[in-house]
């Protein structure tokens, strides 16, 4: 599965809240930060409330700055407060919104990055940007000929493009209750562990990104274990689980049936289907149970309809926009 600090922000239930973020995730963002690359994992949501979500937004070393007004003539102004409160409910493409997310460009910022991005590269999911500049964004980087930045963006989005009328450096998103799309089930049968271990404490949390062949699906369970699901070797998963630094950790294959292997099927068809406006999906534990955390541009009307018709009315679905509705 489940980004430069996430690159900074993360939106998450199991994780925290998806919304509490778990060292490990933020530890890693800011290792891949240096080469640009983005990931979203599971955060802390365990023993916290689905209702009181709480965006974090942190600022690693590459994006790490005092906060700065935006030059005179800009229609921005650096933004001043605790938080911002937002909403991932279900708007029109009308509505206004705010997004903490990374805008890259040229001669000017002409595009949000969503997905893995590279600098001076490529973005793995992207949407177009308009109305901002880079004299707006002081504290940018620069690869080549190519700057970006991870900035608090006020405006609309219409499925295609995000029309800015503010910009800021990050700040912090207060979100209200998000919802599961159905009763979740009960987590004490997804996985066995065939291995529970701590990993090597002198490696640093995320200083390598968790990947290897067959992996299927990681998340934070209630005890703060990182639970990591293969279909490969097992010997193979842990070598990867004690590089990454997760600790601690049960490591287990793949059921062939059940629940998560319903969960596993589901996201890869999610995947499979690239659904307008979805660009990344996990299995993400809930106080209630386990569910598909589907990331997405915006949660408009008819996407968790468009979801539901990919992976089944019976699949336990939240939805995580980037683009959230103002509050």
């Amino acid at each position: 599965m489940t980004d430069p600090l996430d690159e900074l922000m993360e939106l998450k239930p199991t994780h925290a809240s998806e919304l509490l973020i778990d060292p490990l995730d933020l530890a890693e963002r800011a290792g891949r930060s240096a080469r640009g690359a983005r990931r979203r994992a599971n955060a802390l949501l365990a023993a916290m409330s689905v209702a009181a979500v709480a965006l974090v937004v942190a600022v690693g070393a590459l994006y790490l700055r005092p906060t700065q007004a935006m030059p005179a003539g800009s229609p921005s102004a650096a933004y001043s407060g605790a938080g911002i409160k937002a909403s991932a409910d279900v708007a029109p493409y009308t509505a206004e919104r705010v997004a903490v997310a990374l805008i890259v460009g040229d001669a000017r910022p002409d595009m949000i990055c969503l997905g893995d991005y590279t600098p001076g590269g490529t973005c793995t999911y992207a949407v177009k940007l308009a109305g901002v500049t880079w004299p707006q964004v002081p504290w940018r980087e620069t690869a080549g000929s190519t700057s970006y930045a991870r900035v608090t963006m006020f405006g609309t989005f219409d499925g295609t493009t995000f029309s800015a009328t503010k910009v800021s450096e990050p700040s912090g998103l207060e979100l209200g209750s998000v919802s599961v799309s159905r009763a979740s089930i009960s987590t004490t049968s997804l996985m066995t562990c065939d291995a529970k271990f701590n990993a090597d404490t002198t490696v640093a949390p995320g200083s390598q990104p968790l990947s290897f062949p067959g992996l299927e699906a990681y998340w934070m369970d209630v005890d703060q274990t990182w639970m990591v699901a293969t279909s490969g070797d097992l010997a193979v998963a842990v070598s990867a689980v004690t590089k990454a630094g997760m600790v601690p950790a049960c490591v287990g294959s793949l059921p062939q049936t059940g629940p998560l292997a319903d969960l596993v099927a589901a996201i890869k068809k999610l995947k499979a289907a690239n659904v307008d406006g979805v660009f990344d999906a996990r299995v993400s534990l809930f106080p209630s149970g386990p569910s598909i955390q589907v990331s997405a541009a915006a949660n408009v009307p008819g996407l968790r309809e468009r979801i539901a018709q990919v992976v089944g009315s019976s699949v336990a679905v939240t939805i995580f926009p980037t683009f959230c509705v103002l509050r």
